[in-house]
């Protein structure tokens, strides 16, 4: 149960930080697109 609670905090995080790197970047097509497959675009 514990695991589960760290599991979903760590995911909350994760994806808070995304967020603010989407909304703060202009070229989050180009920058998926270096690392990755592009999930948004």
């Amino acid at each position: 149960m514990y695991n589960l609670y760290r599991f979903i905090s760590s995911f909350s995080f994760h994806l808070l930080i995304f967020l603010v790197f989407f909304s703060t970047s202009e070229s989050i097509c180009d920058t998926l697109g270096s690392i990755g497959p592009i999930f948004i675009c």
